[in-house]
């Protein structure tokens, strides 16, 4: 499984997600949420945490899978589950707009 959509860092910018561009003199905007209110403006900002969201889910999902083989966790490697709960934990602030 792989994330097929536009590659690089999605920002929000005021009611756009835009990702940085590979070449500076160009912006690439994904999505514009329109409405100024606060719950427009907490959605632009899960859109433009929805990569780095199912990445860190991707993660989870492969340490599960590694350590417990889908079923129950082993334990036998905590320190495998700090990089990912980590990410796991910067996405979703970001999506909160704790970033």
């Amino acid at each position: 499984m792989e994330f097929k959509g536009t590659k690089g860092k999605w920002e929000k910018v005021h009611t756009k997600i835009q990702v940085e561009p590979q070449n500076p003199m160009r912006t690439l905007t994904i999505c514009q949420v329109f409405g100024g209110d606060e719950e427009s403006l907490a959605n632009a900002k899960l859109i433009a945490a929805a990569p780095e969201l199912l990445e860190a889910a991707l993660e989870v999902l492969k340490v599960w899978n590694e350590d417990g083989e889908g079923g129950e966790i082993q334990m036998k490697t905590p320190i495998a589950w700090h990089r990912p709960l980590r990410k796991a934990e910067k996405a979703i602030k970001k999506a909160l707009g704790g970033e």
